[in-house]
């Protein structure tokens, strides 16, 4: 399962119908948050991706689990 990374134009997506601005700006903020928590993020700016390493750590974090 490949996940997305949160990048600065996944996180610029249009108003859906009947969503005004504010309503927007909450999710992408929701996004960006659970990017975070994720792992996808290493920095605010920079590298988005993960390393191969990051990958590396999560796989074995999920095996031992």
């Amino acid at each position: 399962m490949k996940m997305t990374v949160a990048t600065r134009t996944a996180r610029k997506k249009t108003t859906t119908q009947g969503e005004d601005d504010d309503a927007r700006r909450r999710r992408r903020c929701l996004a960006t948050i659970v990017a975070v928590i994720e792992g996808r993020m290493c920095r605010p700016r920079g590298r988005k991706t993960t390393t191969a390493a990051a990958r590396r750590r999560r796989l074995l974090r999920d095996i031992g689990q």
